[in-house]
């Protein structure tokens, strides 16, 4: 090429050098190939060429990897007559700056390529034509750039498919990097690969902190997203399929089978299951799930924040499934709407809360977990609305037996009483005993009197227990009625008179002592008390004037 053709297509020896660089730090950061960003650049520079200067040009690049650099050529260029004229030559030895001529990329007089190739060339021979992107407009620069970005993102796209297409449904960990204002997360797997999280895709019981990882399952690749075609998910209902298989052997070895599962995140699952059709075990199915006292199942709703966990045995009978995915409710009959996909599921009026669920959460997991619309009705409104259904069911014994009132707290309360003996044999002899202290009160000082400890109680053996219940004791009891007769042989007037008199006489003299509680009120108000007191005929008649079991006031005992 002639000193005039070098100087214009190349008029920066270091360009090539340049151009080197640049391609390697593409390379670099984007984690290609030096040739995949090599080829980007060539596919650009063709196209941009062919559309706005010369169809005919084919361009190339040649990597000198020795001396790291680059070179562009033109392998389609046309030898052309001497007199053929660019109209950038009228400029060239000008002083005002000029744009070069662009099809000077394309032809190379017939002169300058004899010097570069040799004298065997002629006008219509194809030579190649070394430039530089300085050589070209603007405008080409521009769009050469703006299209290799773009194919650089695509090229990057398919690397990331390509790399990620067979994870998709796989647990990864994720860095958060940034979050929107809708809501979403752009985030970043660990090979530096950007990820997308919908809003509605985040785990709201989370923590959400920019630098934070969290755990999320590859939900799609999109190669059309503008930006991160990794969308990704935090209430995969993979991760409960993950969950049961650490815990259920069974389900990890492929004996019971997961058929589908439908997930409110946080708050309940249901997961159909039914036998490997291929394998022979003598079990059930449901219990292994649970295991010894549920701890399986609970070990899975813990590894899940506390979510609910509902085991659902599947079967091809759509009105049976739908039973057992209204679980926990007992479903009485399921019955088809013809000509729609819904069934109508029959319950006791009991039941129909616990059917529908918190804000509907069961009965929707319910359809979605069959693939039907299901309504519920209890079998009142059912009569009532004049449905028929199987009634049977609804007189089936439960499968478990009502719990007992708390047994085991009434046990502990009775043992209060089990080192104390009541015996009514003293109880006579008490009344008179606090009867005598009484009036004592009312004639002398208001001092209370010490009394008198009741003789020790004898302990009763079996023998003695049931002597009371005989029909000769509640005899006894009823005819000995009359001893409680006594207390009507006090005379209360006589004493109430003689205290008044006592108590007039001494408050002349003693006005300035603290006024005592006059034992006369003690007096009426105890009269009162006594006034309608009676044998109880009742407890004679049964025998139960003797020792008292106290364990019927048991419930009491805490109040």
């Amino acid at each position: 090429m002639s000193k005039i053709q070098n100087d214009l297509l190349n008029p920066n020896p270091n360009r090539d050098s340049e151009f080197y660089q640049v391609i390697e730090g593409f390379a670099r950061n984007n984690k290609l190939e030096f040739k995949e960003i090599l080829e980007i650049f060539e596919s650009e520079i063709n196209k941009t060429i062919a559309k706005n200067i010369d169809p005919e040009v084919e361009v190339q690049l040649v990597e000198d990897a020795e001396n790291k650099k680059v070179y562009i050529y033109n392998v389609n260029g046309s030898v052309v007559e001497d007199s053929y004229e660019f109209d950038d030559e009228e400029k060239i030895n000008g002083d005002e700056a000029f744009e070069l001529d662009p099809t000077r990329i394309s032809f190379i007089k017939l002169s300058e390529a004899r010097d570069l190739y040799g004298k065997k060339l002629e006008v219509d021979d194809v030579v190649s034509i070394k430039f530089s992107l300085e050589a070209l407009p603007e405008k080409s620069r521009n769009a050469i750039m703006s299209g290799f970005n773009m194919s650089l993102r695509a090229q990057i796209k398919l690397k990331t498919y390509e790399a990620y297409k067979d994870l998709i449904g796989s647990k990864l960990s994720a860095k958060i990097l940034s979050k929107y204002k809708n809501g979403s997360f752009n985030l970043e797997f660990e090979d530096g690969v950007t990820a997308f999280l919908f809003k509605n895709k985040v785990n709201t019981k989370s923590k959400m902190e920019l630098g934070s990882y969290i755990d999320v399952y590859l939900e799609n690749i999109n190669l059309e997203n503008k930006l991160s075609i990794c969308e990704v998910t935090m209430i995969s209902p993979k991760e409960i399929e993950d969950a049961i298989k650490r815990e259920i052997p069974e389900i990890a070895n492929g004996d019971i089978l997961i058929v589908k599962i439908q997930r409110n995140v946080g708050i309940k699952s249901k997961i159909a299951v039914q036998p490997n059709p291929e394998r022979s075990f003598d079990y059930d199915v449901i219990s292994s799930i649970f295991g010894e006292g549920a701890r399986r199942i609970l070990a899975v709703s813990q590894s899940l924040n506390g979510e609910k966990i509902d085991i659902v045995r599947y079967s091809d009978n759509k009105e049976e499934y739908i039973k057992y995915a209204l679980s926990p409710a007992k479903v009485i009959d399921v019955l088809y709407q013809k000509g729609t996909n819904t069934y109508l599921a029959i319950v006791q009026p009991e039941e129909v809360v616990s059917a529908i669920g918190r804000e509907g959460n069961n009965i929707n997991l319910a359809a979605k977990l069959v693939g039907a619309k299901i309504e519920v009705k209890s079998t009142e409104d059912a009569i009532k609305d004049g449905i028929e259904f199987n009634k049977s069911n609804m007189y089936e014994k439960p499968l478990f037996k009502a719990t007992a009132k708390n047994d085991r707290t009434k046990k502990a309360r009775s043992q209060y009483f089990d080192n104390i003996e009541i015996d009514l044999q003293d109880f006579k002899a008490d009344v008179q005993n606090f009867m005598e202290s009484f009036t004592d009160e009312l004639v002398n000082e208001p001092v209370k009197e010490v009394k008198a400890k009741p003789k020790a109680q004898t302990k009763l053996n079996e023998n003695e227990i049931e002597n009371w219940f005989s029909p000769e004791n509640i005899q006894i009891e009823v005819e000995d009625e009359d001893e409680y007769d006594f207390i009507e042989q006090i005379d209360f007037e006589e004493l109430l008179t003689k205290e008044e008199e006592e108590t007039e006489a001494k408050a002349e003299t003693a006005q300035e002592a603290p006024t005592a509680k006059k034992p006369v009120e003690k007096y009426k108000k105890a009269k009162v008390e006594l006034k309608g007191f009676k044998v109880d005929n009742d407890l004679a008649n049964y025998g139960l004037d003797g020792n008292l079991d106290l364990r019927e006031f048991e419930d009491e005992w805490d109040e």
